[in-house]
C-alpha cells in the first residue's frame, strides 16, 4: 500500500492540536495557542490553494487510431506545472482503474508499461 505525504500533513495538525490540549490540562503547555493558529493557518492556506490552482485535475486520452495514451494533469505553480506523457499503445502491458466512492473517494489509473 502506497502512502501519500499529503494524509500525514492534514492529520498533522489534529495530533498538534490534541497534544496541545494534553499539555494545558496537565498545567505544563508546550508551545502557545498563537503557534497552534499560525500552523492551522497555514494548512488552511495550502489547501486552499490547492483547490484555487487546480492541482491534480486532468484528462486521460486513450486514442486507438493513433495508438497513442495522453495524461495530462495540473501540478502546483512552477517549473513542473503542466504534466503531460505520451505512452504507444503497443508498450502498455496492462491497466488497472480503482474507483472507491463515498465520503473519501478515491480514483486511481495504474498502467504496466515496458
Amino acid at each position: 500500500m502506497r502512502v501519500h505525504w499529503d494524509s500525514y500533513w492534514l492529520e498533522l495538525p489534529v495530533i498538534l492540536v490534541k497534544f496541545y490540549i494534553v499539555s494545558c490540562i496537565s498545567g505544563n503547555p508546550f508551545f502557545s495557542t498563537r503557534d497552534c493558529d499560525v500552523f492551522l493557518w497555514d494548512r488552511g492556506c495550502y489547501l486552499w490553494c490547492t483547490i484555487l490552482w487546480n492541482v491534480g485535475s486532468g484528462y486521460d486520452l486513450f486514442d486507438r487510431k493513433e495508438g497513442i495514451v495522453r495524461i495530462f494533469r495540473w501540478g502546483f505553480p512552477g517549473k513542473s506545472r503542466r504534466i503531460f506523457l505520451r505512452f504507444l499503445m503497443k508498450d502498455i502491458q496492462s491497466i488497472r482503474i480503482e474507483v472507491k466512492e463515498g465520503v473519501s473517494a478515491r480514483r486511481v489509473l495504474y498502467m504496466e508499461i515496458r
